[in-house]
């Protein structure tokens, strides 16, 4: 684990465990998801990860030759991901997520795998009916899952439109009604799914793996869940990450995230989460999580300075930090 990685490519400053790290491995997950959707080499975005801005300069530079698309699209797509990460390097969160949804809007989708209803999901949330565009999204899993043939980048697009919606921070946070706790019995269903028709063995399966496991973590963070059905959420996300780091792992351009799943599944282990362990007792309440969380920032950042203001995902999924 590296313990002098920063936005800035200096030494980190300590800063209030709730934040920090939380918001530096929200926007460094968001950054491997769209690497990996453009189908860029690991090498880019593992120069974020180290903060390398020379690096990420000279990765760039191959980028062209791999994405998908074609054209004015494509220059668009390498331009926006050029600057995506100099926002995560220089810690702009402001000019992260605007740059963001733009390359969201760009990056190419198999059409096979485009739910129909998804575009229609995306519509009503950018028109402000978070609710109507939740429930659509349900619609879209619940289908999707329920047919005979079940595509993994569909089901990725419409996990990672759900945690836009419910975490991006656009929504008001105090809605409970959108939570990932209903999506959760979900994500686990898909996951049986996919085991049926054999679309877990690869890597491809494994990115997918992961985005359903962290739907499992967000569900064990939300407010309203109790404390034994947080742990058993944990439980199971424990379980889809570790298949998800097996077939990951055996593919070099996945090592970002195969990254992420080690840190999740350390900090879940850590916190006496796996049944397997001899020592370590579960938190009994999600303040507990959180004291613990807050902890481990503390002793692996030294710093004074104020944090900058983040979103609400980037406050309530203690889960996703790096060190």
């Amino acid at each position: 684990m590296q313990e002098n990685v920063s936005f800035d490519g200096h030494h980190p400053q300590r800063t209030d465990g709730s934040r920090s790290l939380v918001c530096q491995m929200l926007r460094w997950t968001r950054a491997a998801n769209l690497v990996w959707r453009a189908r860029a080499n690991a090498s880019l975005a593992q120069a974020v990860l180290n903060g390398d801005a020379a690096a990420f300069e000279r990765e760039v530079s191959r980028l062209r030759s791999r994405l998908t698309t074609s054209g004015a699209a494509r220059c668009q797509a390498e331009d926006l991901l050029k600057q995506l990460g100099q926002a995560v390097l220089a810690g702009n969160l402001q000019s992260f997520q605007r740059l963001e949804q733009q390359l969201r809007s760009c990056l190419p989708r198999a059409p096979e795998a485009v739910p129909l209803d998804l575009d229609a999901a995306v519509s009503l949330q950018k028109q402000g009916k978070y609710q109507e565009a939740f429930e659509q999204l349900l619609r879209s899993l619940e289908v999707m899952i329920g047919s005979d043939e079940l595509h993994p980048t569909a089901l990725f697009d419409v996990l990672d439109q759900l945690e836009e919606l419910v975490m991006g921070g656009e929504a008001d946070v105090n809605d409970a009604s959108l939570s990932f706790l209903p999506v959760a019995p979900l994500a686990l269903t898909a996951r049986e799914r996919l085991a049926e028709l054999q679309l877990d063995r690869d890597g491809d399966g494994g990115v997918v793996l992961q985005k359903l496991a962290q739907a499992l973590l967000y569900a064990a963070d939300d407010p309203g869940v109790a404390t034994e059905a947080a742990l058993m959420w944990r439980r199971r996300a424990l379980e889809v990450l570790r298949h998800a780091r097996e077939l990951m792992e055996m593919h070099p351009e996945l090592a970002e995230l195969c990254a992420v799943a080690t840190l999740q599944i350390d900090l879940t282990e850590d916190l006496g989460l796996d049944l397997g362990m001899e020592s370590g007792s579960p938190p009994g309440t999600l303040e507990t999580y959180r004291t613990y969380s807050s902890t481990v920032s503390t002793n692996m950042l030294g710093h004074d300075q104020e944090p900058p203001l983040v979103s609400r995902s980037e406050i309530a999924t203690p889960l996703q930090i790096s060190h």
